[in-house]
């Protein structure tokens, strides 16, 4: 299997989308530990991956 400039392109435009999604995840977290605002699904979520 040879890789193309199109495949290799957008293998780059989905690890660029995936990176920038992540990052946008971890700070809208980040906010909501920082916050105090109660958030009971969220912190459901959050408890459940840590355990």
């Amino acid at each position: 299997m040879s890789m193309t400039v199109d495949t290799v392109a957008i293998i780059l435009i989905l690890l660029y989308f995936v990176v920038n999604l992540y990052l946008y995840v971890g700070n809208y977290t980040a906010k909501l530990r920082a916050s105090d605002i109660p958030r009971p699904h969220l912190l459901q979520k959050l408890s459940v991956r840590t355990k």
